[in-house]
């Protein structure tokens, strides 16, 4: 009898030895996978060989962390890109009314008549003014995309302070 009772305690003592070595092996696993992820740009989620002691848990936290986090950085990248395509179309709308005034500087230059001179100066004077109000218009939506900024960081400092 005793040597049954011993035999069962080596057994329950094999098994949670294979069992901690197996969790041990998954934790170390899910450690090498996040290290990867951290270093390569990639759509993979982490893998778990099987749910026990919460491992199952973790992981699905894991994979649902990961997922917001590529869908930040594609909203990131996708605004990025708008305020790309802004700038380029900012451009364009600041070269034109330049463009145009110089050309009228340069028919007031060549021009004699006082008449046309002044329709020509005129014309110089409401182009200056849409130009101011385009930079104008410019500065303000560049107040608030910095205050935008600011509260998407400081919205972040504090989703990182309480996942800590």
């Amino acid at each position: 009898m005793i040597k049954l009772g011993f035999v069962l305690l080596i057994a329950v003592i094999l098994v949670q030895g294979m069992l901690f070595w197996k969790y041990q092996r998954q934790v170390k696993d899910i450690c090498r996978q996040l290290a990867f992820l951290m270093k390569h740009d990639s759509n993979m989620l982490i893998n778990r060989e099987f749910d026990m002691g919460g491992i199952g848990t973790l992981s699905d936290v894991l994979n649902e962390w990961l997922e917001l986090k590529r869908r930040e950085k594609k909203e990131y990248l996708k605004k990025e890109e708008m305020i790309s395509d802004t700038y380029t179309n900012l451009s364009h709308d600041i070269r034109t009314p330049l463009t145009s005034l110089d050309g009228y500087f340069q028919l007031m230059e060549t021009c004699e008549d006082q008449k046309e001179q002044r329709r020509y100066m005129k014309i110089i004077q409401e182009r200056i003014g849409s130009l101011k109000e385009m930079l104008e218009e410019l500065f303000q939506n560049k107040l608030v995309l910095s205050a935008y900024k600011e509260e998407a960081a400081a919205g972040a400092a504090i989703s990182s302070t309480l996942c800590s």
